[in-house]
Parts: C-alpha cells; sequence; structure tokens
C-alpha cells in the first residue's frame, strides 16, 4: 500500500539503497511487492544516471599523467588528489541534488517484516521509501 506523500530525496542518498532491495526480496503481500518492484526500478534508474554524472567528475578532476592519461592507484580506482577540493566540492553540490521518484511511500505494518531480516541500518536505509506502522497503528 502507498501513502501520498512523494519521495524526495537527495542523489547522494541513491547510493544507498541495498536495504531496499533486501526488503524487495523477502516474501511480501502481492500489492507491496509490486509498488515495491517499481520503486526499486525507479531508484535503480536513477541510481545509474548518478554514477554516470559522478564518474563524469571524476575523470573531470583526476590526476592525468604526461600523455594526459589517467592516474590509476593501486586499487585500479583513479586518483584524484591534486584536485580533491575541487572534485569534492562538485561532488558535494551532485549528491545534493534533489530526487524525486514520482512514487509515494510504501506503508507497511511492521509483522510484515520478518524478525531478523532487515539489520538496523537496513532500517535507516528504507526509512525515505517505506512508512512503517508499529502492529495495530498501520492504515
Amino acid at each position: 500500500m502507498a501513502t501520498d506523500e512523494k519521495i524526495v530525496i537527495k542523489a547522494g542518498d541513491l547510493e544507498s539503497i541495498q536495504g531496499v532491495i533486501k526488503l524487495g526480496n523477502l516474501p511480501l503481500p502481492v500489492k507491496t511487492g509490486y509498488i515495491l518492484a517499481r520503486l526499486i526500478k525507479k531508484i535503480s534508474a536513477e541510481a545509474k544516471t548518478y554514477h554516470e554524472e559522478r564518474m563524469k567528475l571524476v575523470y573531470q578532476y583526476c590526476d592525468r599523467d604526461e600523455k594526459g592519461e589517467p592516474v590509476l592507484m593501486n586499487n585500479d580506482q583513479v586518483s584524484v588528489r591534486k584536485n580533491m577540493a575541487i572534485f569534492n566540492e562538485k561532488l558535494a553540490e551532485l549528491q545534493r541534488i534533489p530526487v524525486e521518484l514520482s512514487l509515494s511511500k510504501i506503508k507497511m505494518d511492521l509483522i510484515q517484516i520478518p524478525d531478523g531480516s532487515l539489520s538496523a541500518v537496513d532500517f535507516i536505509q528504507i526509512e525515505p521509501f517505506v512508512e512503517i506502522a508499529e502492529i495495530g497503528h498501520g492504515d
């Protein structure tokens, strides 16, 4: 079941959607599962766009070798040490962009979530997307 409250998050929050995906893998009522599947698709599409824009910033501000190629660190990630301040500023700007998912929050009773299936971190991650009511307090 969905609420009337539209979901608006910051672009940077798109990096923390594992809790929503975990919730989507649980056995849920058909309608709730369907609404959650739609939400996961929207989040995934927005997360892809966010990641693409983040990578543009990485390559724009990365360190370059004498041939103009990005400098890779030991873990095969691109180095941005020389331009770290401006990169962090631009990344923070990207992360603050509001993202409206044009879907309403999903309303669930706590009893629908099996004990031990979600961690405290998962509950924090699903909070922007799901309104959880205590047993007997949901609509």
